[in-house]
């Protein structure tokens, strides 16, 4: 909370402390606080938050007692926000360790026993062991000597398929999921910013795609 928060805040609090009784309730912040009060015991918050949602709260209730209606909907409405903005912040710093967790459970595609259709792979997105977004599988390139895989074509960056580059993925650079559903690739995203793709009319050999991480871009 800034600087000017906690002077509207503080004046809130005077300014409720302040307030002559009334007997009337106000139905319709009675409920808002209710419904403040449900998911206040849902959303875990930081300790600074709490003490600043109990101000918040002892505030809208003297209010609420005073017969300021507008007043107290308001700020039953700004803690609301402030809780519902905290439940999508955990939220996503859950879905984040979730997607560390399951990349960094992925095996060698060399260790994926049985067969693979190779529609399956197309389209599977690319992440890093951050779990950041690389890029997704565009096509498998085969080596028509040994009808192994020679590599993984990956695209990259780009916008709305706009602008996006080529990648050579050596088969054995990847892993892939429990699921099958992601490949990773251990790889800095900004390292592959900088890295030119083929054109797409001129695709590379095998040998040249293995060059090409052989070693390993400097990270």
């Amino acid at each position: 909370m800034n600087h000017r928060k906690h002077i509207a805040l503080a004046s809130l609090l005077l300014a409720a402390w302040m307030l002559p009784c009334v007997p009337a309730i106000a139905a319709d912040c009675k409920e808002k606080l209710a419904d403040v009060d449900k998911l206040s015991t849902e959303v875990a918050t930081p300790e600074a938050q709490q003490l600043q949602l109990k101000q918040l709260r002892e505030a809208a209730g003297l209010l609420m007692h005073n017969g300021r209606n507008d007043m107290c909907e308001q700020l039953a409405d700004n803690m609301k926000n402030m809780l519902q903005e905290q439940r999508d912040a955990n939220r996503s710093a859950q879905e984040k360790v979730q997607k560390i967790e399951r990349v960094e459970g992925a095996k060698q595609v060399s260790e994926i026993a049985g067969v693979v259709r190779a529609s399956t792979l197309i389209g599977s997105p690319v992440r890093n062991t951050k779990a950041e977004e690389l890029g997704t599988i565009e096509n498998i390139a085969i080596d028509a000597n040994t009808g192994a895989v020679a590599y993984a074509v990956m695209s990259h960056g780009g916008f709305l398929g706009l602008g996006e580059k080529l990648i050579p993925v050596p088969w054995s650079q990847l892993r892939r999921t429990s699921d099958g559903e992601v490949f990773v690739l251990d790889i800095d995203k900004k390292v592959l910013d900088k890295i030119t793709g083929f054109d797409k009319d001129n695709w590379p050999s095998k040998a040249a795609a293995d060059r090409f991480w052989q070693p390993a871009p400097k990270q």
